[in-house]
């Protein structure tokens, strides 16, 4: 990586993770985190860049993922309420080209129900695709 503008350690259970971060030049974020065991060993690698205006979807997927491992809810966030931040990004997520109910089902960890009643209670999404 370039000239870091972050970086991260955590240790937790003898095991020890980083996360080094910069911005590039156009603008996106370059992230790299690892994990190694209490060896030294490494367990776990993410890297890439991601446009920094999509950290906010991506957290919210990484979040859903992680808390989909130890919960069997189907949406993890059922009966959640929504938040100012989660109705802004779901209208920009909604106003894509390729916007699809399916897709911020994933996105907010919601049912198919939850988001099409948020999305009329807001008054957009019209007649947004269910791709599965």
């Amino acid at each position: 990586m370039a000239a870091e503008a972050l970086a991260l350690h955590v240790s937790e259970n003898g095991r020890r993770y980083d996360l080094c971060a910069d911005v590039t030049d156009s603008g996106d974020l370059r992230v790299q985190v690892t994990g190694s065991d209490d060896a030294g060993l490494p367990i776990a690698s993410l890297s890439g860049h991601v446009p920094v205006g999509e950290l906010r979807v991506l957290s919210r997927l990484l979040g859903a993922a992680a808390s989909a491992g130890g919960r069997p809810a189907r949406h993890p966030n059922a009966n959640q309420p929504w938040t100012e931040e989660d109705e802004q990004c779901l209208r920009e997520l909604a106003s894509a080209a390729d916007a699809s109910i399916s897709g911020l089902m994933d996105a907010f960890g919601r049912s198919r129900w939850a988001i099409e009643a948020r999305l009329a209670r807001l008054g957009i999404g019209g007649e947004l695709p269910y791709r599965r």
